[in-house]
Order: C-alpha cells, then sequence, then structure tokens
C-alpha cells in the first residue's frame, strides 16, 4: 500500500503557512495549515457562495464550532469541520475576531 503520509507533509510544507489552533478547552497546537480565501463552493440547492477554508494534516486536532485558529491573516473562528479524509482535515472558517 502506498503512504501519501510524506507527500501530504511536503506539500503542506509547500503551501501552507505557519498557524495555532487554538481550541475552546485545550492547549494551543501548531500546525502547518492551506488557506483558501473567498472560495467558491456550492450550497443546498446549486447556490454558489464563497467562504473561507483551511486545510491541515488529520490527526492533530478534533475541530469543532468556535474553536480558533490564527493564521497570518488574523485570528479565525471554526464554524465547521467540512471533511477528513484520514490524510487532510478541511474547516470552515467563520467570522474573523477583531
Amino acid at each position: 500500500m502506498i503512504e501519501f503520509g510524506p507527500m501530504h507533509d511536503a506539500m503542506a510544507n509547500a503551501f501552507g503557512e505557519d498557524a495555532t489552533y487554538l481550541p475552546a478547552d485545550g492547549d494551543p497546537v501548531s500546525m502547518k495549515a492551506v488557506p483558501h480565501f473567498d472560495a467558491p463552493a456550492e450550497e443546498e440547492g446549486g447556490v454558489y457562495v464563497r467562504r473561507t477554508t483551511v486545510d491541515f494534516r488529520s490527526g492533530q486536532v478534533k475541530p469543532r464550532s468556535g474553536d480558533r485558529i490564527t493564521l497570518s491573516t488574523g485570528t479565525w473562528y471554526v464554524d465547521r469541520q467540512e471533511s477528513d479524509d484520514g490524510y487532510i482535515t478541511t474547516v470552515v472558517l467563520g467570522r474573523k475576531e477583531s
């Protein structure tokens, strides 16, 4: 079986930025994250919206609504986890902390 972990690590190092994940009830976690600002996404009913998402290696944290993540653009609130394929977790970010 092919081990994709090293490939995902290389991609995070090449395209990611330093980030700090701040769980609502835990210790901060330093990580590499790949943000996608103003990314188009299809919602129910075929409506397209723009939103901000961030990808990071699976298993580093268990994302929950209300957690925060600090990127180079500031600190954002986590809205929800969108996907986790066992390698990469994608979360949808809500509002930016002021």
